[in-house]
């Protein structure tokens, strides 16, 4: 299922499909390996391969690693990196990645991009950085003015997805864009109510 985005974002999809993973840690030390029992890095680029076809668009949502050797392996043509807090410079992923972004994006009105969690009530927040979370689908409630809105969390952290990047359309299945209060709505209702209770 292909997903509206914002025309920027349309060429994502360049006759393949859009992949979304985070915190590789592809590092030189072995860390991960020992302390989290995690596997090898390259058994966690066989992992991605296994996944994803030359056509194919990989979003990473940070925390790369030193070993660009394996970015570099990573068999798609098309690469997205937004920075982690572990990401050093801009500069040194230029070469293996087609874009790079600072900070989280909106490449939906309803879906947002980052590294880290993001609660908020007009979209969907696909996101890493939590490690040995239990489950990568999460809602939480928001009290608002008007009442609870529940918003939607995707934690792709490599390690809770069992280091196998996910389709952004899977991801969408899960919690349908649909379900998702429209900033617009919200910004209305909150403004009908303040003026219903005499909030000035």
């Amino acid at each position: 299922m292909k997903i509206k985005l914002y025309e920027p974002f349309e060429k994502w999809y360049h006759g393949g499909t859009i992949w979304l993973y985070s915190d590789p840690h592809f590092q030189k030390d072995t860390e991960m390996e020992e302390f989290f029992k995690w596997p090898a890095a390259e058994e966690r680029l066989a992992r991605i391969n296994k996944c994803i076809t030359k056509n194919d668009t990989f979003v990473c949502l940070g925390d790369v690693g030193d070993r660009l050797d394996l970015i570099a392996q990573i068999k798609c043509d098309y690469k997205v990196l937004i920075t982690g807090n572990h990401d050093k410079g801009n500069s040194i992923y230029e070469p293996y990645f087609n874009e790079i972004y600072d900070g989280p994006i909106f490449i939906s009105d309803k879906i947002l991009l980052s590294h880290e969690r993001i609660d908020l009530p007009f979209c969907i927040n696909i996101h890493g950085h939590e490690h040995c979370a239990e489950s990568w689908f999460d809602l939480v409630g928001i009290q608002t003015v008007i009442g609870m809105v529940q918003t939607a969390s995707f934690n792709i952290a490599s390690d809770v997805v069992d280091f196998k990047p996910i389709r952004l359309d899977e991801i969408i299945s899960k919690y349908p864009l649909k379900n998702v209060h429209s900033i617009h709505r919200i910004t209305i209702d909150n403004a009908t109510n303040n003026k219903l209770n005499g909030d000035k």
